[in-house]
């Protein structure tokens, strides 16, 4: 008989990328980081503007930036970034955000 709360195992899909493959491992998702600053009040808003979408050779690739609202009305962005998912450049977005506000003086 088991009295513990059994932990769910999460599967990681074969044709993930690592970094986002290790988030689901340590459930650090920095979208969700993001979204538990907002609710902290340590960030206003965040966001994601998608800069460009191409195709080439039957492949598509997103770049986009993520933005943050700072409590002093002030904004912060990543730098653009390019993947072969929209979910995917969120992702690295996102974590280049966090860099930036952890960094800021």
């Amino acid at each position: 008989r088991t009295t513990g709360i059994q932990q769910e195992k999460k599967e990681v899909p074969a044709n993930q990328p690592e970094e986002m493959a290790q988030t689901v491992k340590t459930g650090t998702d920095p979208r969700l980081q993001l979204n538990n600053l907002v609710q902290t009040k340590q960030l206003c808003s965040f966001g994601y503007t998608q800069i460009n979408c191409e195709t080439i050779a039957n492949q598509t690739r997103f770049t986009l930036c993520a933005w943050a609202q700072l409590p002093d009305d002030s904004m912060i962005e990543s730098s653009p970034k390019t993947a072969c998912s929209k979910k995917e450049a969120q992702y690295k977005a996102a974590v280049d955000l966090l860099e930036r506000f952890y960094t800021l003086d």
